[in-house]
């Protein structure tokens, strides 16, 4: 259960490129799952909205600026020794404020202080949550994304980034799920059963 009160945070409605706060959870995994001795990766979870709660009037909301966001990024890095050190965020959004379904979106991590440069995929929730998060609803999500991980070095490298890298250079080395709230909107979600099970190929 992890809860961002965002009204704590802001006095006022933020600013375009002022920061906001953060709440996540990582976890580094013991070895490197490489991408080509794997048949599938399958991501599997329950996810709850039990707190949705905006404050600020419609005046003051700016949908290009104020959201809640709930999300899981995958860091899939490279073994190319051409583009070493460099790695793709890997997103699974589960809420976003402002949306009831997310589209396949690719970005630039840039804009504000400590951004990292580095690209950042997101998948389009249709997938996986076709109806969206809706408070007091269980949802259940099971899904391979292996395929979704190919397609998002496809992305970066329109982006011009991992230019020397194709599938079989990367793997995954940890993740981490949680809340930005870059808007003054309170929200409470809870996750059940989350488990990442990579299938190795015979």
């Amino acid at each position: 259960y992890m809860e961002l009160n965002a009204s704590k945070e802001f006095t006022s409605p933020r600013k375009n490129k002022e920061e906001w706060p953060h709440l996540l959870v990582q976890e580094a995994f013991s070895k490197q799952v490489m991408f080509n001795e794997l048949e599938s990766l399958k991501l599997s979870l329950d996810v709850t909205l039990h707190k949705e709660i905006n404050h600020l009037s419609e005046e003051e909301f700016d949908s290009s600026l104020h959201t809640s966001q709930y999300i899981m990024y995958i860091y899939v890095c490279s073994n190319s020794a051409l583009d070493a050190g460099e790695f793709l965020y890997f997103g699974i959004p589960l809420y976003d404020y402002r949306y009831k379904i997310m589209n396949e979106a690719g970005m630039i991590d840039a804009g504000t202080a400590g951004n990292t440069g580095k690209f950042i995929y997101q998948m389009p929730t249709y997938e996986y949550l076709p109806n969206g998060l809706v408070l007091g609803v269980k949802n259940h999500i099971e899904i391979d994304i292996l395929s979704s991980i190919a397609r998002s070095l496809v992305l970066a490298q329109q982006y011009g980034k991992l230019m020397n890298s194709n599938i079989n250079d990367l793997y995954i080395t940890s993740f981490n799920i949680g809340f930005e709230n870059p808007g003054t909107i309170d929200t409470a979600i809870e996750i059940e059963g989350l488990s990442l099970i990579a299938t190795e190929k015979e």
